[in-house]
């Protein structure tokens, strides 16, 4: 909080007291807000979560959970493409099981990923942990050589991702990911969400 005059003066402690006054309230107002918006943002998500549970108390099949947890991570936070993967214990791969929004060549390329892999969806199917990047630059300090090979391929939308492993209590199940276009920060409260879902 400032407050500018069009020439040098001195504040008197009255000023300065009043000054400090209004500031403080600025600055209460302002973490109200953040506080209303965030209870808002958890609402949301909370009720997303009750939507994807009832879903899932409906499914019959694996194919409907399979469908509900692609089709919840998309919506739940407005990405732009999920997919979800199951370790094929055959082959040691993961084989890409549902998708949205994956166009041609990335289906083609990503179809199945060796479960030993440097590969983020291989490394969250492994270790049990989820891999976030926030973008492009993330990605390539984390996986550089992986970076440049997918970013060569031009129909790749996804500028953030979050890979989450899906597990039972028999151990690893498979892996699931989610892309965005633009960089995203994932707040606590979205990433409990796809963590959520993932189990």
């Amino acid at each position: 909080f400032m407050i500018y005059f069009g020439s040098p003066q001195r504040s008197s402690s009255e000023e300065l007291r009043l000054g400090q006054a209004i500031a403080s309230q600025v600055a209460h107002a302002a973490a109200r807000a953040s506080s209303v918006a965030l209870a808002r943002s958890l609402a949301e998500l909370q009720r997303r979560l009750l939507d994807v549970s009832g879903a899932l108390a409906q499914a019959t099949t694996e194919s409907d959970v399979l469908s509900i947890v692609v089709r919840a991570g998309v919506e739940g936070l407005a990405a732009h493409d999920c997919a979800l993967w199951l370790i094929d214990e055959r082959s040691r791969e993961l084989r890409i099981v549902r998708q949205v929004n994956y166009d041609a060549t990335r289906l083609r390329r990503f179809e199945s990923v060796a479960l030993d892999s440097a590969m983020p969806l291989a490394v969250a199917a492994r270790t049990g942990e989820p891999v976030w990047s926030d973008s492009r630059r993330t990605y390539a300090d984390a996986y550089g050589d992986l970076e440049s090979r997918t970013s060569a391929m031009s129909e790749l939308a996804v500028k953030a991702f979050a890979c989450l492993p899906l597990t039972t209590s028999k151990g690893p199940l498979g892996a699931f990911a989610v892309g965005f276009e633009t960089e995203r920060v994932l707040a606590i409260d979205e990433r409990t969400f796809l963590m959520t879902i993932a189990r």
